[in-house]
């Protein structure tokens, strides 16, 4: 008996318990479920709205979709480049080495004995070296010139690079001091266009600088999708005349700063080991590789249009905001309704938030839709290695894309839908349950206004300022005729790594070959005229800043002349005019001439008073070079006559005047690298492979680097970056002038809608068109006035800043103005559409209305 109600009460218990679970679980639903449905009423109820308004929602949403396009398409671009540059894993730790001598970086390089010292640093989890050059692949029907990375054996390990297929270097593959195995890894590029994607490639065998090379591996898609499209093993000779540059691993735990103060001991043991390239005091400089990219050339350039695409989405809320209000107008029955039956303010504005948040997310999806389409439309325009970017054309649409995308969609969705809400969320009853826009939302839409404006104003003037740039870019006198100028240029094998007699190790006879390689070059068809020089050769990257002695004076550092290597016919081919004296014959080229020519800015700040001709300069690195990959002419004191002077060329950069120049016979410095120079009667790049033929009869296994125009050089130097630029910002002045327009119609229009039946009892009372049109304008006037003062205001406020990114000046006065006078014109022509109809109102009409 005792069991049986023991087992009663335990079975009441667990009803009761059951019983409390389920009323709570009721209650919660009671007081969630009408949230959920709630809101799902209030986005059907949107939707409904914006169905039945279809001109105002595709306004809004190709207003918003533009914004949101730009934005996401750059941050693509910003996201690739300077967030996550690299597919290394623990990328903060992987960092480059360099010095700082008298506090100023310079780059660091090690020879052998000095980077085994670096690997067993404690600070490091490894080190390795590494080089570019090119590698000859024969065996085809010309000779090609192969970007090759070279690596350290431990230096894919040590960034953590898996392969593809096969496998990657290993200690085996390189040890330091002896010759490296005859290995090669391929890029994923590579794989795809010499092997077709196919497995079979592992394990065969590539002709490389005329030795068999066998393929070991091929590397994943997203690994150095740009640059190098072979990588093999490095040559660590303990030859301390080689040295490499560096980059490390760091340990865990260690920052940048502690990898300096734990390194400083080896850099003072390397100081007095090699002091040539380690001066007393020198101390170590660890930066990541991140922080490298993101102090790169690019980024400001990068950052501007960024800036830029974000400016343009905060003028298509503004505007936006605009076309809220103005709808709102005709809400007013509705709020009036809704909040007379009960409805709190804090229900309307959740109902007026979701229709905004629903706007968003469109235009979003549309947004996110065209940059995905139309991101590689864009990128196709800008200029080659401009953005050091793996694979430019397919900068990914992904999550950190996406989020970023989701977030602006909701920061425009509280930008343009706050307003609107906190204004028709306070419906004002009447008698007959009506409400209007009063002045606060008249007031609100002049602010809004106001600011797009100035917005509009800012964008117009950078994109002014751009346009000055670009114009005086092309107005820059270059001092040469480019047009019909092609560039060839030849590598030859790295001396390192190669046997002597492939890379003219002996100075008559890289001499010769060069030499040879004029005379075929100078006999191919339609070729006017050949000259050779050791850099580009084509201003303003035609030479690099050499210390020179001038009795009385000597220059270096900044004030160091850019020395160019060239051979006599240089000045007749670039068409650059010889001012006085004259220039070193064939004839002297064929011995050691140690002549000079200097240009007219050089001639003028060093005897300003005195003629250049017959002065003697002494140049230091011609007595002897310290680098392996330059051969010195025999006999050479470094002394050298001016002989000539020619004109100024733009040899520092297109938006600076001339630097002092001078120009020596490039034979008496024979470096690895050289520059073929060809002025054609015809199309230059025609003749691409006549140049490539012409070389392969010289030596057949010599290929040709690259062959470009000096308008390519040119545009390479600037002009295709400002043109870029300059495009992009007019695109977004047109799209923010277009929107400046929409929101200005929208005001003028929803002014004249608000006050309606008072226009139409003054023109009863006998007021003409103009007096009613000028009533109906008066307040935007202001309000443009007002953002067009503020607007110029903040250009010339941010005018520093901006110069950063050298897009020209924005206090530019003729910027200025023309942006005044175009952004007036725009606006009182929009306007006057909805002033007209104003004054178009029928006094009768206007009183019928309640």
């Amino acid at each position: 008996m005792l069991r049986v109600l023991l087992s009663r009460v335990r079975a009441t218990l667990r009803r009761s318990r059951l019983d409390d679970e389920i009323f709570k679980e009721q209650l919660i639903e009671r007081r969630t479920m009408p949230l959920a449905e709630d809101v799902a009423r209030d986005v059907r109820h949107a939707a409904r709205g914006l169905w039945r308004r279809p001109g105002f929602s595709l306004t809004a949403i190709v207003s918003l979709a533009v914004g949101i396009a730009a934005a996401t398409g750059l941050f693509s671009i910003v996201n690739a480049a300077l967030l996550n540059p690299f597919p290394f894993a623990d990328i903060n730790r992987i960092v480059r080495l360099d010095m700082i001598d008298k506090g100023k970086p310079h780059g660091l390089f090690v020879t052998a004995r000095q980077l085994v010292a670096l690997q067993h640093s404690d600070v490091l989890d490894g080190a390795f070296a590494s080089n570019t050059w090119e590698m000859a692949l024969t065996g085809q029907d010309l000779p090609e010139a192969v970007t090759t990375q070279y690596f350290s054996a431990n230096g894919l390990n040590v960034l953590g690079v898996p392969p593809l297929l096969g496998r990657v270097f290993n200690e085996a593959d390189g040890p330091a001091g002896e010759q490296p195995q005859r290995v090669v890894v391929l890029t994923y590029r590579f794989w795809q266009r010499h092997f077709g994607g196919r497995p079979e490639a592992v394990g065969q065998t590539l002709s490389l600088n005329r030795e068999p090379y066998t393929v070991i591996g091929v590397l994943p898609r997203q690994y150095f999708y740009t640059g190098p499209e072979i990588l093999v093993p490095l040559h660590l000779t303990f030859d301390p005349n080689f040295a490499w540059s560096v980059q490390a691993r760091l340990k865990r735990g260690v920052t940048p700063r502690m990898a300096e103060q734990r390194l400083q001991p080896l850099f003072d043991q390397f100081a007095k080991e090699a002091p040539q390239r380690f001066p007393k005091g020198v101390r170590p400089l660890v930066r990541s590789l991140v922080e490298t990219q993101r102090a790169a050339g690019f980024v400001p350039t990068l950052l501007l249009i960024f800036a830029a695409s974000m400016l343009l989405l905060l003028l298509a809320c503004a505007n936006v905001s605009i076309l809220l209000l103005a709808r709102g107008t005709s809400r007013a029955h509705e709020f009036a309704v809704r909040a007379a039956i009960g409805a709190s303010r804090g229900r309307l504005m959740r109902q007026l938030l979701v229709e905004s948040l629903l706007l968003a997310f469109n235009g979003a999806a549309l947004g996110v839709a065209a940059g995905y389409w139309g991101l590689p439309a864009m990128l196709r325009l800008l200029p080659p290695n401009s953005v050091p970017v793996g694979n430019l054309m397919a900068v990914p649409v992904n999550v950190p894309v996406l989020l970023f995308s989701a977030g602006l969609a909701m920061a425009s969705a509280l930008i343009f839908g706050l307003s609107p809400a906190l204004s028709f969320s306070r419906p004002r009853l009447t008698a007959t349950a009506r409400t209007t826009a009063g002045v606060e939302s008249r007031r609100a839409h002049h602010l809004l206004l106001a600011a797009q404006i100035a917005l509009t104003v800012l964008l117009l003037a950078g994109t002014g300022a751009a346009v000055r740039v670009l114009m005086g870019l092309y107005r820059t006198s270059l001092g040469y005729d480019p047009h019909n100028v092609i560039i060839a240029s030849i590598n030859l094998p790295d001396a390192s790594i190669n046997l002597p007699e492939n890379s003219h190790t002996e100075w008559a006879d890289r001499a010769t070959f060069y030499e040879r390689l004029r005379n075929r070059m100078a006999d191919v068809p339609q070729v006017e005229s050949v000259a050779l020089a050791t850099y580009s050769g084509i201003p303003p990257r035609s030479g690099e800043r050499s210390v020179v002695d001038v009795p009385g004076r000597d220059m270096t550092g900044d004030e160091a002349p850019i020395l160019q290597r060239i051979s006599a016919h240089y000045f007749a081919t670039m068409k650059i005019p010889l001012i006085r004296g004259r220039v070193w014959s064939d004839s002297e080229s064929a011995g050691t001439p140690h002549v000079a020519v200097v240009n007219q800015t050089m001639a003028r700040e060093l005897w300003p008073d005195e003629s250049a001709i017959g002065r003697r300069v002494r140049m230091p690195e011609y007595i002897k070079s310290l680098k392996y990959f330059r051969l010195a002419a025999p006999g050479s004191d470094g002394w050298f006559e001016i002989i000539g002077v020619v004109g100024d060329t733009p040899n520092v950069g297109l938006h600076e005047p001339p630097a002092p120049s001078i120009y020596v016979p490039y034979t008496l410095m024979l470096s690895d690298a050289l520059n073929v120079i060809l002025r054609t009667s015809h199309d230059p790049l025609s003749m691409t492979r006549s140049i490539r033929e012409a070389v392969r009869t010289v030596d057949s296994n010599q290929p040709v680097d690259v062959v470009r125009t000096a308008e390519d050089a040119l545009a390479d130097a600037g002009w295709a970056r400002e043109r870029f630029v300059t495009s992009l910002l007019l695109g977004f002045a047109v799209v923010a002038l277009m929107l400046a327009v929409v929101g200005l119609y929208s005001v003028v229009s929803y002014s004249v809608s608000c006050r309606f039946k008072e226009f139409g009892i003054r023109m009863a009372l006998g007021a003409g068109r103009g007096r009613i049109v000028n009533a109906a304008v008066q307040p935007a006037v202001l309000a443009i006035v007002a953002g067009l003062f503020a607007g110029l205001a903040l250009s010339v406020g941010l005018n520093k800043v901006v110069a950063q990114w050298s897009i020209g000046n924005l206090n530019d006065p003729v910027v200025l103005v023309a942006v005044s006078l175009v952004l007036l014109v725009v606006t009182m022509m929009s306007a006057a559409i909805p002033a007209n109809r104003a004054a178009s109102i029928q006094p009768a009409d206007a009183l019928r209305i309640d």
